[in-house]
């Protein structure tokens, strides 16, 4: 495959399912030879987080980043009044039980 930063040279690349993820890893060759990989993993019992750890390594370089992401939780309105069902018509209510018709 290309390499990501379109330089010339080519890239080898894999993906792994693991526990609660999948880790991929890519590898490319001079100029710049290095690495990446890239776990996606949700922590035991935290079906709504997402991790992701990052480490590149180009030559004697290293670097590794961890992001964390989390679902949002589904946005639940505040408590409303109901009102009864006369107040609710938008033309005068008559009850026929109240004036004994």
């Amino acid at each position: 495959m290309r390499r990501r930063d379109q330089r010339s040279g080519d890239a080898r690349a894999s993906a792994t399912v693991v526990a609660g993820g999948v880790v991929c890893r890519a590898a490319w060759d001079a100029p710049f030879a290095g690495s990446l990989e890239e776990s996606y993993t949700h922590p035991p019992g935290q079906p709504d987080v997402l991790n992701v750890r990052s480490t590149i390594r180009v030559g004697a370089k290293e670097a590794t980043t961890l992001q964390v992401g989390v679902e949002p939780k589904p946005y639940a309105a505040p408590m409303t009044c109901i009102l009864p069902a006369p107040l609710l018509l938008p033309f005068p209510f008559h009850d026929s039980r109240a004036s004994g018709v």
